[in-house]
């Protein structure tokens, strides 16, 4: 079996030439299937149709269920059309909480489709905004046209500058003055805001000084240095995603986007 690429560009061929409109199944090992919606617009929701089960970044996808299994309250930041809020509706019923913050507004609406679908409405708070490290505005990047909800906008445009298509005005607030406002303490976190994330962090102070929430971030190589010396007193894990392995993080270059996992040292 082929194996997933988000970088694959048979990938990208195959899913403009023999396009797809509906539901699609999401099936991952230890978590119940659940189904999101593609208007062959939704990269996430097309990696499992055209690669079934596990279709989508496999390594980062089972870190991600494995720490959901203990979550009770979990942030969901750059949530995009919901995958990873839904995995950790579907693999714990006991979580308290899941919030999915997204400022695009055609993403945001599609993890409301996604939610109808699989009745999970009740559990999972959208939020319609962007983290960063303090209340208030900026204006997001989109480098894709309006047929696509793309997955790389940006409100810094660290690696896609002078390709912007269009832009969107959306809201900031940061993780520690939402989580302040609604009484929520997240023990899971998962950062995937395309070159903001140093942002983020800057605006996670408190929640990283408890070290009681593990991570789930996305780098790119000109942020992997400062997001990692944000994480001081946490493992920090780099997943490999193209060969479904995760291996502790002891510094150097990465070649592209990956995530890192980051646990509190004990």
């Amino acid at each position: 079996m082929r194996q997933p690429d988000t970088f694959d560009r048979d990938f990208y061929r195959y899913r403009f030439d023999h396009p797809y409109f509906g539901y699609v199944k999401v099936e991952n090992d230890s978590c119940a299937p659940f189904y999101m919606l593609t208007n062959n617009d939704d990269l996430v929701a097309q990696h499992y149709f055209w690669y079934g089960k596990n279709g989508y970044e496999r390594a980062s996808v089972r870190e991600w269920i494995r720490m959901s299994r203990q979550a009770s309250v979990v942030f969901d930041v750059g949530a995009h059309t919901g995958l990873f809020s839904l995995l950790a509706c579907r693999c714990n019923l006991s979580t308290n909480a899941v919030v999915a913050f997204e400022p695009t507004s055609r993403a945001s609406a599609r993890i409301y489709e996604n939610l109808i679908a699989n009745a999970l409405v009740e559990r999972v708070a959208v939020e319609t905004l962007a983290i960063s490290d303090s209340d208030g505005a900026v204006s997001l990047m989109h480098y894709e046209d309006h047929y696509q909800i793309g997955t790389g906008a940006s409100f810094v445009g660290l690696e896609n500058d002078g390709r912007t298509k269009r832009t969107e005005e959306c809201r900031t607030t940061s993780i520690d003055a939402y989580a302040a406002r609604r009484g929520l303490v997240p023990d899971l976190v998962k950062i995937d805001i395309e070159g903001a994330e140093t942002h983020a962090l800057r605006g996670a102070r408190d929640l990283l000084a408890r070290r009681s929430a593990s991570f789930l971030i996305e780098v790119i190589p000109s942020t992997i240095d400062a997001v990692v010396g944000h994480l001081d007193g946490y493992d920090v894990f780099l997943v490999e995603d193209g060969d479904n392995a995760v291996r502790r993080y002891d510094g150097g270059p990465i070649a592209h986007y990956t995530n890192l996992v980051a646990h509190p040292r004990r």
